[in-house]
């Protein structure tokens, strides 16, 4: 698993130079990423679809998916498992017929979503992604990875992840790298079991103090 992650980190930091500043109060991070040559080799994960004409429904992992084109909202609908981003696609990373990732504006949680183990990188490259909502329905208790995991996102300007349970939690570096998130409340999070990641750093690309 170490040098699975040393691996990631090397491809994803390669060409980069970041400058973060990072400030805690009461739980609350400020956060803000300067960087340049954008890296995009991001992944979609192949699931299957029951697809109609514009909308267009399917599952990613075990979790039913909705995808409405007039809104440009994806919704996931448990009881079920997220998937795992993997492969090669970088247009369509859930698999939606006809619809490439920048399409995506809206993403939102119902009913018992469970994300897996390994969540690295499961919303990053979503350039025009405006908000997620309804994370309070998403059971976080099993992740280990999040790093990753909203970075790219430059129309992302806030999330409420308040709602997070982490007690397995080891990765999160550069969670949030370059995106447009100026805040965010980790106070819910549990942070003993982060590691250092190849250089040192639990949590590179952003100093966040958290409170475990």
């Amino acid at each position: 698993m170490k040098e699975t992650k040393k691996l990631r980190y090397k491809m994803f930091k390669a060409g980069k130079q970041v400058v973060v500043a990072a400030f805690l109060s009461f739980g609350v991070v400020s956060v803000t990423a300067v960087s340049n040559n954008h890296f995009n080799d991001f992944s979609a994960a192949a699931e299957t679809v029951d697809a109609n004409a514009g909308d267009s429904t399917g599952k990613f992992g075990t979790t039913q998916w909705k995808w409405d084109a007039t809104t440009k909202t994806l919704t996931f609908d448990g009881p079920g498992e997220m998937g795992k981003v993997s492969g090669t696609d970088q247009n369509s990373r859930f698999k939606i017929p006809n619809v490439t990732d920048d399409q995506i504006e809206h993403i939102q949680f119902k009913n018992n979503v469970r994300f897996a183990a390994d969540s690295f990188s499961l919303f990053s490259g979503l350039k025009n992604l405006k908000d997620i909502t309804g994370l309070e329905n998403v059971d976080t208790s099993q992740v280990v990875d999040m790093s990753w995991m909203f970075a790219l996102t430059p129309s992302l300007q806030q999330i409420d992840l308040s709602s997070f349970n982490t007690p397995q939690l080891k990765y999160m570096a550069y969670m949030f790298y370059d995106s447009n998130v100026q805040s965010v409340d980790f106070s819910s999070f549990n942070t003993t079991n982060l590691v250092d990641d190849e250089n040192g750093k639990a949590l590179e690309g952003y100093s966040t103090g958290l409170v475990s």
